[in-house]
């Protein structure tokens, strides 16, 4: 492999396919094992990273973690199998066991509780956020609480400005 003077190795097929990537950290079995270009990832964890080519500037802890990943850049994955759909999105936060699994291609999007997702595999939801324990996001520029078996409570006050509210039907 290319580079590892700047690169940290630990595991069998970690960063095996390297060329020209640096900066790079995979410890594991098959940790950044596609990487060939890219720089300044973070794998750590049976698989994470695997299929990375060329994204730059991942974090991905745990197993299968940000497992298919070839361009996306900017991702945080913490948990097992976190984040492991994304191919191309950008700039995601996934948190907790499975938490954003379904994200392939989108960006901008914050996956906190397990299983917290978009609400189908490959939704373009874009700029939102599932908070909780299986919290699904259903559209763009959403913040989604909980599912529909909780109740959100607001123990302070909230002000919502004139104009704001919207009820679904």
């Amino acid at each position: 492999s290319g580079n590892l003077d700047t690169n940290t190795v630990f595991g069998i097929d970690a960063l095996s396919s390297n060329t020209t990537g640096s900066d790079n950290t995979a410890n594991g079995n098959a940790a950044l094992y596609s990487n060939t270009t890219g720089n300044s990832n973070v794998a750590n964890g049976y698989t994470a990273l695997k299929f990375n080519t060329m994204g730059t500037y991942n974090t991905a802890n745990g197993r299968n973690a940000l497992y298919n990943n070839i361009t996306g850049n900017n991702n945080v994955a913490n948990g097992t199998y976190a984040l492991n759909g994304n191919k191309l999105g950008s700039n995601n936060v996934a948190n907790g066991f499975n938490a954003g699994s379904n994200n392939i291609t989108t960006d901008y999007n914050t996956f906190l509780g397990a299983s917290a997702d978009l609400n189908s595999s490959g939704a373009a939801w874009t700029q939102s956020t599932a908070l909780g324990y299986n919290a699904k996001i259903t559209a763009s520029n959403q913040i989604m609480l909980g599912t529909a078996t909780e109740t959100v409570v607001i123990p302070g006050g909230l002000i919502v400005p004139s104009g704001s509210i919207s009820a679904d039907a």
